[in-house]
């Protein structure tokens, strides 16, 4: 992280923001054989500069992009859609015309139709990298040049993320024809936000649309009170523009966790090269504390267990014994049966600096092994086991002093 490092002035709290997607009949082809998945971003853009262009066959942007998710190992069943005018191409966003996010434990992609597509990468150096770049054409031997965008970091570098790079998702009170009329998140993110104040501006589908929030709802003042409106998604657009018709409510808490524990890990590792010991202390006691879901909100209604995105994130996990999957979904109090993070095993959290994780797993390691907190003894105990299975740093790790 030496490039951001000079002395930033770091708040206390931290904010986040993000992406989206597009036509047709016909599906596309996924990711065989005769086609390249990559590890990163970052390899697929050093692989098309190096001469390689990855083979595009579908006709739409809705069949490309689709294409393009599965080279990057996105899910797409991970597609969320957001209607507020909060991002680079807020020209294009509309109720009408949604943007889509997508999503996996270390990219973060997205697209409006009509524009352009949008990646951040979670980086070791940088902590963030922005990149923005067209869907490239069906049977193309060239590939679209894709741009590292400053005009991204006015955002994810600024007041909003506590002056570091960072991820945003905000909640707003969108007006009709654009703009805000309030936030109903301001310099927070993460799975402590309650379920009521999240949403606004984004679509929900299906039975869990939370009719608390601002989701799926426009403002408006009439005679000086604050009117919601409440409106829904063109499900026949969203067929034939967008890989999936739908927008879940677990996708986009599952999202919530990820950026809360992604800029939590970026914000440790500029406090500790900066050698800002107090702040770097507090931050270290919030990560740990964030991994734990101690302050985790609980869940107002039960969440489907058998939705494709569900399914699709649970298997994601690196192959283990099924008590020892930190994916494994509880959605009916609480996001995870496990109450540890996933994001341990993220590049946010696996890119810091060695001594800072040692650090880090040697406090966990304490609270896990010793009673008298928040944790069960069988919780404590399923924990430590888990982390001993996954993490070889972890099993060297003796108790804190």
């Amino acid at each position: 992280m030496s490039k951001f490092s000079p002395k930033r002035r770091i708040s206390s709290t931290v904010a986040l923001c993000l992406l989206v997607c597009p036509p047709s009949q016909s599906e596309p082809k996924e990711v065989g054989q005769d086609q390249t998945a990559f590890t990163s971003f970052r390899n697929y853009k050093d692989h098309i500069e190096a001469g390689g262009i990855p083979a595009y066959y579908g006709q739409t942007d809705r069949e490309r992009l689709i294409e393009l998710l599965s080279f990057l190992r996105i899910p797409s069943s991970s597609q969320l859609l957001v209607f507020s005018t909060t991002s680079l191409q807020l020209s294009k966003i509309s109720p009408g015309n949604p943007r889509a996010i997508y999503f996996n434990d270390n990219l973060y992609l997205g697209y409006v139709p009509g524009g352009q597509i949008e990646v951040i990468e979670v980086d070791k150096e940088e902590g963030i990298l922005p990149y923005i770049f067209s869907l490239p054409p069906s049977r193309s031997a060239s590939h679209p040049q894709i741009l590292q965008s400053d005009r991204c970091m006015r955002c994810h570098d600024s007041d909003k993320t506590g002056f570091v790079p960072g991820l945003l998702l905000e909640s707003v009170v969108p007006q009709k024809g654009g703009g805000t009329l309030d936030r109903l998140i301001t310099n927070s993110v993460g799975h402590q936000i309650p379920y009521e104040n999240r949403f606004g501006g984004w679509f929900l589908t299906g039975s869990n649309q939370y009719p608390g929030s601002w989701a799926n709802s426009l403002g408006s003042f009439v005679r000086g009170k604050l009117r919601r409106d409440e409106i829904s998604p063109n499900h026949a657009y969203l067929k034939h523009n967008y890989p999936q018709a739908k927008s879940e409510a677990v996708a986009h808490a599952i999202l919530s966790h990820q950026i809360g524990f992604t800029n939590q890990c970026i914000r440790l590792g500029f406090l500790h090269e900066d050698g800002d010991e107090k702040s770097f202390e507090q931050a270290l006691g919030n990560l740990i504390g964030y991994t734990l879901f101690v302050d985790e909100a609980n869940l107002p209604t039960p969440l489907r267990l058998d939705t494709q995105f569900a399914k699709e994130f649970e298997a994601s996990f690196p192959k283990s014994p099924p008590q020892y999957n930190l994916k494994t979904l509880n959605l009916r109090n609480r996001l995870f049966e496990i109450r540890c993070s996933y994001m341990l095993l993220s590049k946010a959290f696996q890119n810091l600096p060695s001594a800072l994780k040692q650090k880090f797993f040697a406090r966990l390691r304490q609270i896990l092994l010793d009673p008298g907190n928040n944790l069960s003894e069988v919780e404590r105990k399923r924990i430590h086991e888990a982390l001993n299975f996954h993490l070889p740093l972890y099993r060297k790790m003796k108790k804190a002093p």
